[in-house]
């Protein structure tokens, strides 16, 4: 009995699961996303594992949350990744990733919030910019608490210029692996 323990512990040290990397670049917009989904989706089905690789300017931090939630629903494991840089809600994407890998060379980018439209009715445009704000550190927040601590206490997000933070400086919970 102990023999044929042996003999499957052995042979599960040995399973591997195949993975699918799907790039993804550009502007984080609605279409976008609903398109990499999609993309997810499809390679779900056939693989066990998918690696998003991002490289983006960002976008909608809508569209980027609505990825995190709609990847946090799919069947299956999602890890996000980041080679050389994920800027304004792409960095919102990568909180998606059950691990979150970045090469050492990896920087995330962050700027205030800004408005590409017309301000709601009945809301000035502080409080958008505040909703905005606490909506992109709710999603980091939810992976580690030091980035945001980071991220607020250089006023990341009160200056329109970009601002960075490399891979090495966000390993307390952002990003879960560094790579070579």
């Amino acid at each position: 009995m102990k023999k044929i323990a042996w003999i499957i512990l052995c042979s599960l040290s040995f399973l591997s699961y195949a993975e699918t990397t799907i790039r993804f670049g550009g502007d984080i917009t609605p279409r976008s996303i609903n398109s990499l989904i999609t993309k997810i989706s499809k390679e779900l089905a056939k693989d066990s594992v998918v690696n998003v690789e991002l490289s983006s300017g960002g976008g909608e931090i809508g569209a980027a949350l609505d990825f995190v939630n709609r990847v946090q629903r799919l069947n299956g494991t999602v890890n996000t990744v980041v080679n050389s840089s994920c800027e304004s809600a792409c960095t919102i994407m990568f909180t998606a990733g059950y691990e979150r890998r970045a090469s050492s060379f990896a920087q995330f980018g962050f700027h205030a919030p800004a408005i590409a439209s017309r301000v709601p009715r009945g809301m000035s445009r502080e409080v958008v910019l505040q909703r905005a704000k606490d909506r992109w550190m709710g999603a980091i927040a939810r992976v580690d608490g030091r980035a945001v601590y980071l991220i607020e206490s250089r006023r990341m997000l009160d200056d329109e210029n970009m601002s960075y933070l490399r891979a090495r400086d966000l390993t307390s919970g952002y990003v879960t692996r560094i790579m070579r």
